[in-house]
């Protein structure tokens, strides 16, 4: 199982810890509820962790330009997200989604993490809704994503069909 040798927030550690521990739960599906199983709602969080501490952490602090727009405010503020938006194709994967391939996203997001302790206030990443946001701005937006889709595997996993 993963493990957490790092300051990054508290509820960011908690919603990555939920996630892991659904993994044995990979093959659920309730296509009612999502088109994705459970195991594509944990490999889409670990892709969009993974991507984003790959992408801040080659980025310029002086570079950071921050964003203003309706998006941005209400999901940072309310801390929701509304369902039915697309993911980017980068975050998602078309491929079976077994054991093996989430333990291999798991490995890489134990870099990710320690990426994320040592970014600068001001390293930051386009994101394609919201413009830039910063290191605060990506913890928050990492941990409001991961509560949006463990809410919908949450729902799956009440609703089962295997």
């Amino acid at each position: 199982m993963f493990t957490f040798n790092s300051t990054i927030t508290t509820l960011m550690h908690q919603s990555i810890t939920a996630l892991l521990q659904h993994i044995p739960n990979h093959h659920i599906a309730n296509a009612a509820i999502s088109k994705g199983s459970v195991g594509w709602h944990i490999d889409h969080c670990l892709r969009v962790i993974n991507s984003i501490a790959a992408v801040a952490s080659s980025s310029n602090p002086a570079e950071y330009n921050p964003t203003v727009n309706f998006a941005k405010l209400y999901v940072l503020t309310t801390g929701h997200i509304p369902k039915g938006r697309k993911a980017p194709s980068r975050v998602t994967t078309s491929e079976a989604v077994t054991i093996q391939s989430l333990e291999a996203l798991t490995t890489r997001l134990q870099e990710s993490v320690s990426l994320f302790e040592n970014l600068h206030p001001n390293q930051h990443f386009p994101h394609p809704y919201f413009g830039s946001l910063n290191k605060k701005g990506a913890v928050r937006f990492i941990t409001i994503h991961n509560k949006h889709h463990l809410a919908i595997i949450n729902i799956i996993l009440q609703k089962k069909v295997v």
